[in-house]
């Protein structure tokens, strides 16, 4: 905010958006300690049903989105993808990212193909966004599952047969919605020419339908106003052009087109000690000591896998502007910073036990609230 003092322009709405995601990423933090990750955890999962559910309708329906495009002056249907009720694609993609990371290290799957399923739904919404960051940071998501169930469960029969039944449905999807694609079309769900080329590139393992990476129209775009991008950063490397520099540089010159990458934003508004310290932030709730007691209660990498998809991409994508990112956020460093306010913790070795439910935080508060007072009892709730 101390930018906006050398700013091109003062941008009301930016400073507005900008307090509107401290309250995301307060509130999360706030509800998460005192409802419970339980309760975290059933906010999650009707957002997800909600995400998906608007990727579906997109599809089938885009013109029901007609009227909410033109108040919010975007382009929904230029490239006949997805793009659900964010009206982006790719900020469809990243938002399914960071509501997937949280979903899943809060579920308590008793049954293992219960997480294969999800893992495939996941895996096949992002198809359907059409992103090929989102398409990478799904895979590279569903390692880090993987590599967490085989470091606990190497030698278990049952992650082998687990593992085996998620490659043969991957491989089988692959096969046949190639085929579906190439053959039989979809006449009930509008997918554009976009669209089909981009799942036909994904199944078949490229980037680009064009041959290289570097002759696809996308990225050559990107490069050049990336160049552009850099030189303003060389300009003012240390304080940065000021706050809403983006916006009044995308509506009055010299930039073209946005980024596509946080990192490269984030050093030409505020200086390259924002990029550096949002790095930092990330490595640190990785190494914070609390965070193999935390992963080893909920039976999964959650906290590597949001720190390493954060800064992966805060370099090829735009996070900063997600909602989710916020919430996501908030929920994570509610429980790498007040794990006792979230976590039961063993009396003898003070180590985290489980995690607390509602009733138990409420407890908890009570006991803290009312005190005992002499000649009257106390009633436990």
């Amino acid at each position: 905010m101390l930018t906006v003092l050398h700013a091109p322009s003062f941008e009301v709405r930016q400073i507005g958006l900008q307090l509107y995601f401290v309250t995301l990423f307060t509130g999360a933090a706030v509800y998460a300690i005192n409802n419970g990750l339980q309760a975290v955890h059933r906010v999650l999962s009707v957002s997800l049903v909600i995400t998906v559910f608007g990727l579906v309708m997109s599809l089938i329906a885009p013109q029901y989105f007609e009227a909410v495009s033109e108040l919010a002056s975007a382009e929904i249907l230029r490239e006949e993808r997805s793009f659900g009720f964010l009206l982006q694609p790719n900020q469809l993609a990243v938002s399914m990212i960071f509501l997937f990371i949280g979903w899943f290290a809060l579920c308590r799957f008793e049954r293992t193909f219960l997480s294969v399923l999800a893992i495939l739904t996941f895996l096949f919404a992002m198809l359907l966004t059409g992103s090929r960051t989102g398409m990478l940071m799904a895979v590279i998501i569903v390692v880090f599952i993987q590599l967490n169930a085989w470091k606990r469960k190497w030698m278990s029969g049952r992650f082998v047969l687990t593992t085996g039944v998620l490659i043969a449905c991957l491989l089988g999807g692959a096969i046949g919605i190639n085929y579906y694609l190439s053959s039989v079309g979809s006449p009930d769900i509008a997918l554009g020419g976009d669209l089909k080329d981009r799942i036909g590139m994904f199944l078949s393992f490229r980037f680009s339908s064009e041959g290289d990476l570097t002759e696809d129209t996308s990225v050559q775009l990107r490069l050049m106003t990336q160049t552009v991008y850099w030189a303003l950063v060389m300009e003012k490397p240390f304080l940065g052009h000021g706050f809403g520099s983006d916006i009044h540089y995308l509506e009055t010159g010299p930039i073209f087109l946005s980024a596509h990458s946080d990192a490269l934003r984030c050093a030409m508004e505020y200086g390259f000690i924002y990029s550096i310290i949002f790095a930092l932030l990330m490595i640190q709730t990785y190494l914070i000591r609390c965070r193999h007691e935390i992963e080893k209660v909920l039976q999964t990498n959650a906290v590597g896998q949001f720190a390493f998809v954060t800064v992966l991409l805060f370099i090829v994508a735009s996070i900063m502007d997600s909602r989710t990112f916020y919430v996501i956020l908030g929920i994570f460093l509610a429980q790498l910073y007040c794990p006792r306010h979230i976590f039961r913790f063993e009396e003898k070795t003070g180590r985290i036990d489980a995690i607390l439910s509602r009733r138990e935080i409420y407890r908890r508060f009570l006991k803290k609230k009312y005190l005992y007072r002499p000649g009257k009892s106390y009633v436990d709730a």
